[in-house]
């Protein structure tokens, strides 16, 4: 076996022995608005999570289909982790001054690949992060901002 040759890549596609296509990204750059003002660049970490459960599976006696899945409620959040920044306007200060507000967000994935560039929007309940950390450390904080109903995602290009 020979090792690779050629730049190191941050994404692609490879065709696997078994002659599957195998596509792959690194997570290296998204746009992420919240009530109007881009954070971007403090972010180091987010995750959109659908936290919402399965309906419990309901039987009847009459025949087929005899089965069926209770409704549920949607349940989704945003949980982001960034460098906290306490000057005023900053995600930081932010968050404590808006705490239980509803704001907007926008996150754009893949901002920059054509035909991989999605988005996200919807509206958050804001919520204050927690302060502290181990001495002589980068201060870091993280926050999971419940989204009101089921975020809209959208190819943009």
């Amino acid at each position: 076996m020979t090792a690779p040759t050629g730049p190191i890549q941050s994404g692609g596609s490879e065709i696997s022995p078994s002659g599957i296509s195998i596509h792959y990204r690194r997570l290296k750059l998204i746009t992420f608005t919240v009530g109007g003002v881009d954070y971007s660049c403090q972010l180091n970490q987010w995750s959109m999570i659908n936290n919402t459960v399965d309906g419990d599976k309901v039987f009847t006696y009459c025949g087929n289909p005899s089965e069926f899945r209770s409704e549920t409620d949607d349940n989704w959040s945003l949980q982001v982790k960034f460098y906290a920044d306490w000057r005023l306007g900053g995600i930081s200060d932010y968050l404590i001054q808006n705490t239980r507000n509803v704001a907007a967000f926008t996150l754009d994935h893949h901002p920059s690949i054509v035909g991989e560039h999605v988005r996200w929007t919807g509206n958050c309940v804001l919520k204050a992060p927690s302060v502290g950390g181990d001495i002589r450390t980068m201060e870091e904080t993280s926050v999971t901002l419940l989204i009101l109903g089921i975020p809209s995602y959208t190819r943009v290009g």
